[in-house]
């Protein structure tokens, strides 16, 4: 083979490797609801009055929560009698909730989405070694007449960074995980 030849074969390995690599990137940002991530959903619907205090009428809020022994999937659907959440692992659970946990679950997002009066962050330092794990991530989107009118994520952790949460959005996350797991 002519030097002509390997460098035109190389050149094409190398866009190979190079679409294939692109095309891996772009399935990973799909989003995956598969039964190994933990969603939890959930509706609300507000009288009038109170959609124009809160400033939207219902969300939904995904987390994805990696356990110890196994990963939940769940759904929860909230409404003003009552709330249900549904086990994604075809095993058709059912619980309902408090109107004092649904009340809970809109004051933090209410703290920290709607009316931002306390921040999720307080600190982030830069680490001096990189820590890979599969790291908790909440995902709030509220919609106001059926449209989204905010979206907000955040990992509970970073590989790069130290970060120190606020205690309360610590406290809404492990809030989030009791509401299937003691159900």
């Amino acid at each position: 083979m002519t030097k002509k030849n390997l460098m035109n074969v190389i050149l094409i390995l190398l866009c190979v490797f190079l679409l294939s690599c692109n095309g891996q990137q772009q399935k990973s940002n799909k989003k995956d609801n598969s039964n190994d991530t933990n969603v939890a959903l959930v509706q609300k619907d507000y009288k009038r009055t109170e959609r124009t205090v809160l400033g939207v009428d219902s969300l939904t809020i995904t987390c994805l929560m990696f356990g110890v022994g196994s990963d939940k999937s769940f759904v929860i659907k909230s409404s003003n009698i009552k709330s249900v959440w549904i086990n994604f692992h075809n095993e058709k659970e059912r619980g309902e909730f408090s109107q004092e946990e649904i009340n809970h679950l809109w004051y933090f997002v209410k703290l920290f989405y709607i009316d931002k009066k306390e921040k999720i962050v307080l600190n982030r330092t830069k680490r001096a070694c990189m820590v890979s794990s599969d790291y908790p991530f909440i995902e709030v989107i509220g919609y106001k007449e059926g449209k989204e009118d905010f979206k907000k994520s955040r990992y509970i952790g970073a590989e790069v960074y130290d970060i120190e949460f606020n205690p309360k959005f610590l406290e809404f996350y492990e809030f989030l995980d009791s509401l299937v797991s003691n159900k």
